[in-house]
Protein backbone atom coordinates (compact mmCIF):
# COMPACT_ATOMS: atom_id res chain seq x y z
CA UNK A 1 0.00 0.00 0.00
CA UNK A 2 3.00 2.33 0.29
CA UNK A 3 2.85 3.01 -3.44
CA UNK A 4 -0.61 4.59 -3.16
CA UNK A 5 -0.36 6.36 0.22
CA UNK A 6 1.48 9.72 0.46
CA UNK A 7 4.73 9.49 2.35
CA UNK A 8 3.60 11.84 5.12
CA UNK A 9 0.67 9.53 5.93
CA UNK A 10 2.39 6.14 5.84
CA UNK A 11 3.69 6.04 9.40
CA UNK A 12 0.54 7.12 11.25
CA UNK A 13 -1.75 4.96 9.07
CA UNK A 14 0.47 1.90 9.65
CA UNK A 15 0.34 2.33 13.44
CA UNK A 16 -3.40 3.05 13.34
CA UNK A 17 -4.55 0.06 11.28
CA UNK A 18 -2.05 -2.66 12.26
CA UNK A 19 -0.69 -4.05 15.48
CA UNK A 20 2.09 -6.64 15.42
CA UNK A 21 1.65 -6.88 11.65
CA UNK A 22 -2.00 -7.87 12.07
CA UNK A 23 -5.10 -5.82 11.30
CA UNK A 24 -6.61 -4.33 14.43
CA UNK A 25 -10.00 -5.81 15.41
CA UNK A 26 -11.37 -2.49 16.74
CA UNK A 27 -11.19 -0.41 13.56
CA UNK A 28 -13.27 2.74 13.07
CA UNK A 29 -14.90 4.19 9.98
CA UNK A 30 -13.05 7.54 10.05
CA UNK A 31 -9.64 8.50 11.38
CA UNK A 32 -8.30 11.99 11.87
CA UNK A 33 -4.53 12.35 11.32
CA UNK A 34 -2.19 13.63 14.01
CA UNK A 35 -2.09 17.43 14.10
CA UNK A 36 1.02 19.66 14.22
CA UNK A 37 2.44 20.34 17.66
CA UNK A 38 1.82 23.63 19.42
CA UNK A 39 5.47 24.08 20.38
CA UNK A 40 8.58 22.62 18.70
CA UNK A 41 12.00 22.30 20.33
CA UNK A 42 13.68 21.31 17.08
CA UNK A 43 13.12 21.85 13.39
CA UNK A 44 9.98 19.89 12.44
CA UNK A 45 9.42 17.76 9.38
CA UNK A 46 6.50 18.78 7.15
CA UNK A 47 4.70 15.46 7.59
CA UNK A 48 2.19 16.43 10.27
CA UNK A 49 1.32 19.65 8.50
CA UNK A 50 0.15 17.86 5.33
CA UNK A 51 -1.51 14.63 6.49
CA UNK A 52 -4.93 13.49 5.24
CA UNK A 53 -8.08 12.05 6.80
CA UNK A 54 -8.64 8.32 6.37
CA UNK A 55 -11.85 6.46 5.52
CA UNK A 56 -11.74 2.73 6.34
CA UNK A 57 -14.49 1.21 4.20
CA UNK A 58 -14.71 -2.34 5.53
CA UNK A 59 -18.42 -3.08 6.18
CA UNK A 60 -17.79 -6.81 6.75
CA UNK A 61 -15.10 -6.04 9.33
CA UNK A 62 -16.78 -3.01 10.95
CA UNK A 63 -20.45 -4.04 11.19
CA UNK A 64 -20.20 -7.83 10.82
CA UNK A 65 -22.86 -7.72 8.08
CA UNK A 66 -23.78 -10.89 6.21
CA UNK A 67 -22.85 -10.63 2.53
CA UNK A 68 -23.62 -13.17 -0.18
CA UNK A 69 -21.85 -14.08 -3.41
CA UNK A 70 -24.04 -12.97 -6.35
CA UNK A 71 -22.95 -16.01 -8.37
CA UNK A 72 -23.55 -18.91 -6.00
CA UNK A 73 -25.35 -17.33 -3.05
CA UNK A 74 -22.80 -18.54 -0.49
CA UNK A 75 -21.61 -16.22 2.25
CA UNK A 76 -18.60 -14.00 1.59
CA UNK A 77 -15.73 -13.90 4.09
CA UNK A 78 -13.01 -11.33 4.74
CA UNK A 79 -9.74 -11.73 2.86
CA UNK A 80 -7.76 -8.82 4.29
CA UNK A 81 -7.03 -5.25 3.31
CA UNK A 82 -6.92 -4.42 -0.39
CA UNK A 83 -3.44 -3.37 -1.49
CA UNK A 84 -4.53 -0.09 -3.11
CA UNK A 85 -5.52 3.11 -1.31
CA UNK A 86 -7.60 5.76 -3.07
CA UNK A 87 -7.20 9.51 -2.96
CA UNK A 88 -10.68 11.04 -2.81
CA UNK A 89 -11.45 14.55 -4.04
CA UNK A 90 -13.24 16.60 -1.38
CA UNK A 91 -14.44 20.21 -1.35
CA UNK A 92 -11.17 21.68 -0.04
CA UNK A 93 -8.60 18.86 -0.06
CA UNK A 94 -8.16 15.16 -0.66
CA UNK A 95 -8.65 12.36 1.84
CA UNK A 96 -7.66 8.68 1.69
CA UNK A 97 -9.84 5.59 1.49
CA UNK A 98 -8.83 1.97 2.08
CA UNK A 99 -11.11 -1.03 1.65
CA UNK A 100 -11.19 -4.80 2.15
CA UNK A 101 -11.28 -7.79 -0.14
CA UNK A 102 -14.12 -10.30 0.27
CA UNK A 103 -13.89 -13.86 -0.98
CA UNK A 104 -16.32 -16.63 -1.84
CA UNK A 105 -14.69 -19.94 -0.89
CA UNK A 106 -17.42 -22.18 -2.31
CA UNK A 107 -16.20 -25.04 -4.49
CA UNK A 108 -16.20 -24.08 -8.15
CA UNK A 109 -16.74 -20.38 -7.39
CA UNK A 110 -13.73 -18.90 -5.52
CA UNK A 111 -14.33 -15.26 -6.49
CA UNK A 112 -13.00 -12.04 -4.94
CA UNK A 113 -14.93 -8.79 -4.52
CA UNK A 114 -14.02 -5.38 -3.18
CA UNK A 115 -16.26 -3.83 -0.52
CA UNK A 116 -16.58 -0.79 -2.77
CA UNK A 117 -18.19 -2.81 -5.58
CA UNK A 118 -21.86 -2.34 -6.40
CA UNK A 119 -22.37 -6.03 -5.64
CA UNK A 120 -21.52 -5.43 -1.98
CA UNK A 121 -23.04 -1.96 -1.64
CA UNK A 122 -26.45 -3.14 -2.87
CA UNK A 123 -26.62 -5.67 -0.01
CA UNK A 124 -26.21 -3.04 2.71
CA UNK A 125 -29.10 -1.25 4.39
CA UNK A 126 -29.67 2.29 3.17
CA UNK A 127 -28.23 3.97 6.32
CA UNK A 128 -25.05 1.87 6.08
CA UNK A 129 -24.90 2.35 2.32
CA UNK A 130 -25.08 6.11 2.92
CA UNK A 131 -21.85 6.00 4.90
CA UNK A 132 -20.08 5.26 1.62
CA UNK A 133 -20.33 8.73 0.13
CA UNK A 134 -17.90 8.20 -2.75
CA UNK A 135 -18.34 8.01 -6.49
CA UNK A 136 -15.61 5.88 -8.04
CA UNK A 137 -14.19 5.96 -11.55
CA UNK A 138 -11.52 3.65 -12.86
CA UNK A 139 -8.63 5.85 -11.69
CA UNK A 140 -10.03 8.44 -9.31
CA UNK A 141 -12.66 8.94 -6.61
CA UNK A 142 -14.88 11.87 -5.65
CA UNK A 143 -16.78 12.72 -2.48
CA UNK A 144 -20.52 13.04 -3.04
CA UNK A 145 -20.50 16.52 -1.45
CA UNK A 146 -18.61 17.82 -4.48
CA UNK A 147 -21.10 16.47 -7.00
CA UNK A 148 -24.11 17.66 -5.01
CA UNK A 149 -23.08 21.15 -6.08
CA UNK A 150 -23.84 20.19 -9.70
CA UNK A 151 -27.26 18.61 -9.14
CA UNK A 152 -29.17 21.86 -9.62
CA UNK A 153 -27.79 22.60 -13.07
CA UNK A 154 -28.69 26.18 -13.94
CA UNK A 155 -26.93 29.10 -15.60
CA UNK A 156 -23.65 29.67 -13.79
CA UNK A 157 -23.81 26.40 -11.87
CA UNK A 158 -21.51 24.55 -14.24
CA UNK A 159 -18.65 22.07 -14.07
CA UNK A 160 -16.30 24.86 -15.17
CA UNK A 161 -17.37 27.05 -12.26
CA UNK A 162 -17.11 24.12 -9.84
CA UNK A 163 -13.60 23.22 -11.05
CA UNK A 164 -12.49 26.82 -10.50
CA UNK A 165 -14.02 26.87 -7.02
CA UNK A 166 -12.32 23.59 -6.11
CA UNK A 167 -8.96 24.90 -7.31
CA UNK A 168 -9.44 27.96 -5.12
CA UNK A 169 -10.48 25.89 -2.09
CA UNK A 170 -7.63 23.41 -2.48
CA UNK A 171 -5.10 26.16 -3.19
CA UNK A 172 -5.96 28.20 -0.12
CA UNK A 173 -6.03 25.12 2.11
CA UNK A 174 -2.56 24.11 0.89
CA UNK A 175 -1.21 27.65 1.33
CA UNK A 176 -2.58 27.78 4.88
CA UNK A 177 -0.71 24.59 5.76
CA UNK A 178 2.48 25.81 4.08
CA UNK A 179 2.24 29.10 5.97
CA UNK A 180 1.89 27.30 9.30
CA UNK A 181 4.87 25.03 8.55
CA UNK A 182 7.11 27.83 7.30
CA UNK A 183 6.28 30.00 10.31
CA UNK A 184 7.61 27.30 12.65
CA UNK A 185 10.71 26.82 10.47
CA UNK A 186 11.32 30.58 10.32
CA UNK A 187 11.49 30.74 14.13
CA UNK A 188 14.44 28.31 14.08
CA UNK A 189 16.13 30.15 11.20
CA UNK A 190 16.00 33.38 13.20
CA UNK A 191 17.68 31.80 16.21
CA UNK A 192 21.50 32.02 16.44
CA UNK A 193 23.16 28.69 15.64
CA UNK A 194 26.61 27.32 14.95
CA UNK A 195 25.31 25.42 11.93
CA UNK A 196 22.85 26.52 9.27
CA UNK A 197 19.29 25.35 9.85
CA UNK A 198 18.11 22.88 7.18
CA UNK A 199 14.36 22.54 6.60
CA UNK A 200 12.58 20.08 4.33
CA UNK A 201 10.54 21.27 1.39
CA UNK A 202 6.76 20.88 1.83
CA UNK A 203 5.05 18.32 -0.45
CA UNK A 204 3.63 19.59 -3.73
CA UNK A 205 -0.13 20.19 -3.90
CA UNK A 206 -2.23 17.56 -5.66
CA UNK A 207 -3.87 18.89 -8.81
CA UNK A 208 -7.66 19.22 -9.02
CA UNK A 209 -9.24 17.24 -11.92
CA UNK A 210 -10.65 19.00 -14.96
CA UNK A 211 -14.25 20.08 -15.44
CA UNK A 212 -14.64 17.25 -17.97
CA UNK A 213 -13.85 14.70 -15.28
CA UNK A 214 -16.37 16.35 -12.97
CA UNK A 215 -19.00 15.89 -15.67
CA UNK A 216 -18.05 12.21 -15.86
CA UNK A 217 -18.63 11.81 -12.13
CA UNK A 218 -21.86 13.81 -12.38
CA UNK A 219 -23.05 11.37 -15.05
CA UNK A 220 -22.30 8.39 -12.79
CA UNK A 221 -24.20 10.00 -9.93
CA UNK A 222 -27.17 10.63 -12.22
CA UNK A 223 -27.22 7.04 -13.51
CA UNK A 224 -27.09 5.65 -9.98
CA UNK A 225 -30.40 7.41 -9.31
CA UNK A 226 -31.99 6.77 -12.71
CA UNK A 227 -34.33 3.95 -11.66
CA UNK A 228 -35.69 6.00 -8.79
CA UNK A 229 -36.03 9.10 -10.97
CA UNK A 230 -38.07 7.23 -13.59
CA UNK A 231 -40.23 5.60 -10.94
CA UNK A 232 -40.84 8.99 -9.29
CA UNK A 233 -41.88 10.59 -12.58
CA UNK A 234 -44.31 7.82 -13.53
CA UNK A 235 -45.80 7.80 -10.00
CA UNK A 236 -46.83 11.46 -10.13
CA UNK A 237 -50.45 12.45 -10.73
CA UNK A 238 -52.59 15.57 -10.65
CA UNK A 239 -56.15 16.86 -11.05
CA UNK A 240 -55.24 19.92 -13.14
CA UNK A 241 -52.65 19.39 -15.85
CA UNK A 242 -50.73 21.85 -17.98
CA UNK A 243 -48.93 20.89 -21.19
CA UNK A 244 -46.33 23.01 -22.93
CA UNK A 245 -43.71 22.59 -25.66
CA UNK A 246 -40.48 24.44 -26.31
CA UNK A 247 -37.74 24.44 -28.91
CA UNK A 248 -35.11 25.93 -26.62
CA UNK A 249 -34.04 22.68 -24.96
CA UNK A 250 -33.61 20.80 -28.24
CA UNK A 251 -30.94 23.26 -29.34
CA UNK A 252 -28.72 22.03 -26.52
CA UNK A 253 -28.65 18.42 -27.72
CA UNK A 254 -25.29 17.01 -28.73
CA UNK A 255 -24.05 13.73 -30.11
CA UNK A 256 -26.20 11.38 -32.16
CA UNK A 257 -29.42 13.14 -31.11
CA UNK A 258 -28.30 16.55 -32.37
CA UNK A 259 -30.67 17.99 -34.98
CA UNK A 260 -33.19 15.14 -34.73
CA UNK A 261 -35.56 16.67 -32.16
CA UNK A 262 -37.75 19.71 -32.80
CA UNK A 263 -39.67 19.95 -29.52
CA UNK A 264 -39.53 19.12 -25.87
CA UNK A 265 -43.05 18.60 -24.53
CA UNK A 266 -43.84 18.43 -20.81
CA UNK A 267 -46.94 17.89 -18.67
CA UNK A 268 -47.08 19.24 -15.12
CA UNK A 269 -49.72 19.26 -12.39
CA UNK A 270 -51.26 21.93 -10.16
CA UNK A 271 -48.30 22.01 -7.75
CA UNK A 272 -45.63 22.23 -10.45
CA UNK A 273 -44.57 18.57 -10.45
CA UNK A 274 -43.60 17.16 -13.86
CA UNK A 275 -45.65 14.10 -14.85
CA UNK A 276 -43.78 13.45 -18.09
CA UNK A 277 -41.24 15.19 -20.32
CA UNK A 278 -40.33 13.89 -23.78
CA UNK A 279 -38.27 14.95 -26.78
CA UNK A 280 -40.19 14.66 -30.04
CA UNK A 281 -39.52 14.91 -33.74
CA UNK A 282 -42.98 16.42 -34.25
CA UNK A 283 -45.98 17.72 -32.35
CA UNK A 284 -49.61 16.69 -32.87
CA UNK A 285 -49.71 12.96 -33.72
CA UNK A 286 -46.16 12.66 -32.39
CA UNK A 287 -47.55 13.02 -28.86
CA UNK A 288 -50.19 10.28 -29.16
CA UNK A 289 -47.97 7.65 -27.50
CA UNK A 290 -47.19 9.98 -24.60
CA UNK A 291 -50.87 10.78 -24.02
CA UNK A 292 -51.99 7.14 -24.16
CA UNK A 293 -49.25 6.10 -21.70
CA UNK A 294 -50.27 8.93 -19.37
CA UNK A 295 -53.91 7.78 -19.44
CA UNK A 296 -52.79 4.22 -18.76
CA UNK A 297 -50.79 5.42 -15.75
CA UNK A 298 -53.95 6.82 -14.12
CA UNK A 299 -55.90 3.68 -14.94
CA UNK A 300 -53.31 1.23 -13.58
CA UNK A 301 -52.92 3.18 -10.33
CA UNK A 302 -56.68 3.47 -9.79
CA UNK A 303 -56.42 7.28 -9.69
CA UNK A 304 -59.27 9.47 -10.90
CA UNK A 305 -58.51 11.08 -14.28
CA UNK A 306 -57.53 14.76 -14.36
CA UNK A 307 -60.32 17.35 -14.26
CA UNK A 308 -58.67 19.90 -16.52
CA UNK A 309 -55.85 20.17 -19.06
CA UNK A 310 -54.70 23.57 -20.27
CA UNK A 311 -51.72 25.43 -21.66
CA UNK A 312 -50.69 28.80 -20.26
CA UNK A 313 -48.13 30.31 -17.88
CA UNK A 314 -48.29 31.45 -14.25
CA UNK A 315 -50.63 28.61 -13.20
CA UNK A 316 -52.37 28.39 -9.85
CA UNK A 317 -51.42 31.89 -8.74
CA UNK A 318 -53.39 33.38 -5.87
CA UNK A 319 -54.27 37.06 -6.04
CA UNK A 320 -51.07 39.04 -5.39
CA UNK A 321 -49.41 35.84 -4.19
CA UNK A 322 -46.94 33.18 -5.23
CA UNK A 323 -47.62 30.23 -7.47
CA UNK A 324 -47.98 26.91 -5.69
CA UNK A 325 -44.67 25.85 -7.22
CA UNK A 326 -42.80 28.70 -5.51
CA UNK A 327 -44.63 28.06 -2.24
CA UNK A 328 -43.58 24.36 -2.00
CA UNK A 329 -41.76 21.12 1.90
CA UNK A 330 -38.06 23.80 2.32
CA UNK A 331 -36.26 20.53 2.56
CA UNK A 332 -34.57 19.81 -0.78
CA UNK A 333 -33.15 16.40 -1.64
CA UNK A 334 -32.55 14.49 -4.85
CA UNK A 335 -32.38 11.20 -2.93
CA UNK A 336 -35.98 10.03 -2.70
CA UNK A 337 -34.98 6.62 -1.35
CA UNK A 338 -33.25 8.35 1.56
CA UNK A 339 -36.36 10.41 2.34
CA UNK A 340 -38.49 7.28 2.20
CA UNK A 341 -36.11 5.49 4.58
CA UNK A 342 -36.27 8.39 7.08
CA UNK A 343 -40.08 8.48 6.91
CA UNK A 344 -40.37 4.70 7.37
CA UNK A 345 -38.08 4.57 10.41
CA UNK A 346 -39.53 7.81 11.80
CA UNK A 347 -43.01 6.29 11.75
CA UNK A 348 -41.79 3.21 13.65
CA UNK A 349 -39.67 5.04 16.22
CA UNK A 350 -41.54 8.32 16.83
CA UNK A 351 -44.87 7.72 15.13
CA UNK A 352 -44.44 10.50 12.57
CA UNK A 353 -42.97 11.21 9.16
CA UNK A 354 -40.21 13.78 8.94
CA UNK A 355 -41.21 14.70 5.37
CA UNK A 356 -45.00 14.19 5.39
CA UNK A 357 -45.49 15.56 1.88
CA UNK A 358 -43.25 12.89 0.34
CA UNK A 359 -45.02 10.13 -1.57
CA UNK A 360 -42.89 7.06 -2.24
CA UNK A 361 -42.81 6.17 -5.93
CA UNK A 362 -44.43 3.04 -7.27
CA UNK A 363 -42.75 0.73 -9.76
CA UNK A 364 -41.60 2.35 -13.01
CA UNK A 365 -44.43 1.98 -15.55
CA UNK A 366 -42.16 1.65 -18.57
CA UNK A 367 -43.29 4.94 -20.15
CA UNK A 368 -40.80 6.48 -22.56
CA UNK A 369 -39.17 9.58 -21.05
CA UNK A 370 -36.97 12.26 -22.57
CA UNK A 371 -34.57 11.03 -25.25
CA UNK A 372 -36.04 7.50 -25.10
CA UNK A 373 -39.21 8.87 -26.68
CA UNK A 374 -37.24 10.58 -29.46
CA UNK A 375 -35.28 7.44 -30.32
CA UNK A 376 -38.53 5.46 -30.64
CA UNK A 377 -39.86 8.06 -33.12
CA UNK A 378 -36.67 8.09 -35.20
CA UNK A 379 -36.26 4.30 -35.21
CA UNK A 380 -33.00 4.28 -33.24
CA UNK A 381 -32.24 2.52 -29.97
CA UNK A 382 -30.85 3.98 -26.78
CA UNK A 383 -27.39 2.73 -25.79
CA UNK A 384 -27.35 0.55 -22.67
CA UNK A 385 -26.38 2.86 -19.78
CA UNK A 386 -26.32 0.29 -16.99
CA UNK A 387 -23.91 1.71 -14.34
CA UNK A 388 -22.35 -1.74 -13.95
CA UNK A 389 -21.75 -2.13 -17.70
CA UNK A 390 -18.06 -1.59 -18.53
CA UNK A 391 -18.85 0.30 -21.73
CA UNK A 392 -20.89 2.86 -19.76
CA UNK A 393 -17.93 3.93 -17.65
CA UNK A 394 -15.72 4.05 -20.74
CA UNK A 395 -18.27 6.26 -22.50
CA UNK A 396 -18.45 8.66 -19.56
CA UNK A 397 -14.68 8.90 -19.14
CA UNK A 398 -14.26 9.60 -22.85
CA UNK A 399 -15.68 13.02 -22.04
CA UNK A 400 -12.37 13.89 -20.45
CA UNK A 401 -10.45 13.25 -23.67
CA UNK A 402 -11.90 16.16 -25.64
CA UNK A 403 -10.95 19.82 -25.69
CA UNK A 404 -11.32 21.70 -22.45
CA UNK A 405 -14.37 23.61 -23.62
CA UNK A 406 -16.01 25.61 -20.87
CA UNK A 407 -19.30 24.40 -19.47
CA UNK A 408 -21.49 27.29 -18.37
CA UNK A 409 -24.48 25.26 -17.21
CA UNK A 410 -27.99 25.34 -18.62
CA UNK A 411 -29.73 28.57 -19.55
CA UNK A 412 -32.83 29.77 -21.32
CA UNK A 413 -32.41 31.78 -24.51
CA UNK A 414 -32.98 35.47 -23.85
CA UNK A 415 -34.61 36.03 -27.25
CA UNK A 416 -37.14 33.69 -28.85
CA UNK A 417 -35.89 33.16 -32.44
CA UNK A 418 -39.47 32.77 -33.68
CA UNK A 419 -40.38 36.35 -32.66
CA UNK A 420 -39.23 39.42 -34.56
CA UNK A 421 -36.70 41.42 -32.60
CA UNK A 422 -37.85 44.82 -31.35
CA UNK A 423 -34.38 45.96 -30.38
CA UNK A 424 -33.93 49.59 -31.37
CA UNK A 425 -30.62 50.54 -33.03
CA UNK A 426 -28.61 53.06 -31.02
CA UNK A 427 -28.65 55.70 -33.77
CA UNK A 428 -32.44 55.51 -34.05
CA UNK A 429 -33.06 55.40 -30.31
CA UNK A 430 -31.36 58.75 -29.82
CA UNK A 431 -34.49 60.68 -30.88
CA UNK A 432 -36.21 63.16 -28.61
CA UNK A 433 -39.75 61.75 -28.36
CA UNK A 434 -40.83 64.83 -26.42
CA UNK A 435 -40.82 66.76 -29.71
CA UNK A 436 -43.53 64.57 -31.27
CA UNK A 437 -46.62 66.84 -31.16
CA UNK A 438 -50.17 65.97 -30.08
CA UNK A 439 -49.52 63.06 -27.68
CA UNK A 440 -48.60 62.65 -24.05
CA UNK A 441 -45.21 61.17 -23.20
CA UNK A 442 -46.23 57.46 -22.93
CA UNK A 443 -48.33 57.50 -26.11
CA UNK A 444 -45.59 59.29 -28.00
CA UNK A 445 -43.09 56.62 -27.01
CA UNK A 446 -45.46 53.78 -27.93
CA UNK A 447 -46.27 55.31 -31.32
CA UNK A 448 -42.60 55.86 -32.01
CA UNK A 449 -41.71 52.23 -31.26
CA UNK A 450 -44.56 50.90 -33.39
CA UNK A 451 -43.35 53.06 -36.25
CA UNK A 452 -39.84 51.63 -35.95
CA UNK A 453 -41.20 48.08 -35.98
CA UNK A 454 -43.26 48.74 -39.15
Amino acid sequence: MKKTIPQQDQRWIASTLWRNQRLRPDLQLWYEPPVPGLIYNQVPSPDRFFTHRLLVWMPYHLWKVSLSCPKCGKQLTGAGMHKRARQVLDVDRYYLMVTETLRCNALGCVTNYLSTSQTVLDQLSLPLRGEFRLILTRKYACDIRVIRMLRERTLGNSSTRLAKQLRENHGEEWLQRVARYLEVCADFVDQPSLFPVVCQEPPEPVAVPTNRWLLTVYGKDLMSRMDHIKASITSTFGAILKMDSTKKVTKKLAGAAKGTALWMSSVSNEVGQVLISVLTAQEGPGLDRMVSDLIRRYSQAGVAPPLLLYVDCGCCRETDGETKLKARSALLSYSGDLVQCVNTHGSKVFGRKYVPSFRPPAKYTGELIGVDYLYRQTGNSMQDMDPEFEGTEQLLEDLALGDEAEDEGFQEDVIDPTVTSLEVPVEQAAVDVNNIPGLDRVDRLAEYLVGLRN
